[in-house]
């Protein structure tokens, strides 16, 4: 249960060597921010998949994971997935995109409400796909595209309604990233921590 109105998100991952990092800064700005510790999974399901996952994170050795973050304070993990509104309000974005794209420069050219996530997008799409490259006439490639507004529709409304002080993210490349940026837009701290670096 928890115990604060304010929350700060900590992308949840298994990167053992920044774990550690994790566990004091994520104490460090509860206190100052008397704030819970929220965990996310920074990738958008679907319902089959989030109710296959929570029975995985509980069963398997995701469950160990989770033990060890709940040992430095973590309440709970959180898995994006949309509402029926956000999956218009995303389609509708998705088309209006879309209708104005000529050429992959367009790409990277992307904003939503003035926050850049195009190319978060593009690397994130020739990464997922093994791909040298984006064909931007391609099914595949607008499924991505409504998937990409779509995390960042949820991440908008998540971060606005949770009282959210504080960001951590593991990348600040690729989708991962979008939480951070909506972070900055929002003038929230925004974070990304390794074993080697604070940023």
């Amino acid at each position: 249960e928890l115990n604060y109105k304010n929350n700060i998100l900590f992308e949840f991952n298994s990167m053992s060597s920044s774990i550690v990092c994790y566990a004091y800064l994520s104490n460090v700005l509860s206190k100052k921010y008397n704030s819970n510790i929220i965990a996310y999974n920074p990738y958008l399901i679907s319902f089959i998949k989030l109710r296959y996952l929570a029975i995985k994170d509980y069963l398997s050795l995701n469950y160990i994971n989770y033990k060890v973050w709940k040992s430095f304070g973590v309440k709970k993990i959180i898995y994006p997935k949309i509402n029926s509104d956000q999956i218009s309000e995303a389609k509708k974005i998705t088309n209006k995109i879309y209708e104005k794209m000529n050429c992959k420069q367009d790409i990277l050219n992307i904003k939503i409400e003035n926050v850049w996530i195009g190319d978060l997008l593009y690397d994130s799409y020739l990464r997922e796909n093994m791909l040298p490259t984006i064909d931007i006439n391609s099914l595949s490639f607008k499924k991505f595209l409504n998937k990409s507004v779509s995390l960042y529709v949820f991440w908008r409304d998540y971060i606005i309604n949770n009282n959210v002080v504080a960001v951590h993210v593991s990348h600040t490349c690729y989708n991962h990233a979008i939480p951070l940026r909506i972070a900055i837009k929002l003038k929230i701290k925004a974070f990304q921590i390794t074993a080697e670096s604070i940023y």
